[in-house]
């Protein structure tokens, strides 16, 4: 995630530059940083390079906030806009460009940025589901992405890593598939048994091929569609990648 910071008190940049860093490192994902000091040097920059997310400061001498962030809407609708101010006065400008969110200067702590980068990625499609449930007196979250596949083992669910390494858990298969349904790469290709399309090696009439060697069954009736719908999943990405 490539983010900017345009604002011209310099001690106050470096602060949120820091709170993203940590935050970064606490999420375990990559985050670039760039800083601008002015709106006139970031608007220039938008010619050269792209960003997820800009924290603009509102007050600026010369360019503004509002005059950068217009600047910047008319080049990049799809970067998230979040305005820094020392008061809410010109809010409702900041609304009318389509603003992500705004920070008030004394509200910026790591919980507060922390909730934002976490509303961006979801926003931008860059944050993974997390699975999570109760087994026990555990409380688990699990990252979707890194996930081959899931089976159902009597009361029991069984997640199967990246790296083959399988967890057992005493909870209910269905609980689990629900919160993966609307995960475009999810594919429940049997009863029980879902699959993560990133995982696919390949492909048979009746299975689909993991990375780990295992063949994991097709509802036969379904088969095609399931077929389809892995070879659709596949040129989406290819796509994306382009």
């Amino acid at each position: 995630m490539k983010i900017a910071i345009v604002d011209d008190n310099k001690r106050e940049a470096a602060r949120l530059s820091e709170l993203i860093r940590s935050y970064a490192q606490k999420e375990r994902i990559s985050v670039e940083t760039c800083g601008y000091f002015s709106g006139e040097d970031f608007v220039q920059a938008l010619d050269e390079v792209g960003f997820d997310a800009v924290f603009m400061d509102i007050y600026m001498d010369e360019m503004d906030g509002i005059e950068a962030a217009r600047r910047l809407w008319e080049k990049d609708s799809r970067c998230c806009i979040i305005f820094l101010t020392t008061s809410r006065e010109h809010i409702w400008q900041a609304v009318a460009l389509h603003s992500f969110d705004y920070i008030v200067k004394d509200q910026m702590e790591p919980d507060r940025i922390g909730k934002v980068l976490n509303d961006v990625r979801r926003h931008l499609g860059l944050e993974a589901a997390v699975i999570r449930f109760t087994a026990g007196t555990q409380r688990i979250a699990v990252p979707s992405d890194v996930l081959q596949y899931i089976m159902s083992d009597g009361n029991y669910t069984i997640f199967v890593t990246r790296s083959g390494q399988r967890e057992r858990f005493r909870v209910r298969f269905m609980d689990v598939a629900e919160q993966v349904e609307n995960e475009p790469n999810y594919c429940l290709c049997n009863r029980g048994i879902l699959v993560n399309f990133d995982f696919v090696e390949g492909e048979q009439e009746q299975a689909f091929v993991m990375a780990d060697g295992t063949m994991q069954p097709l509802r036969r009736r379904d088969a095609p569609s399931l077929r389809n719908q892995y070879f659709d999943y596949r040129l989406r990405a290819l796509e994306e990648q382009q």
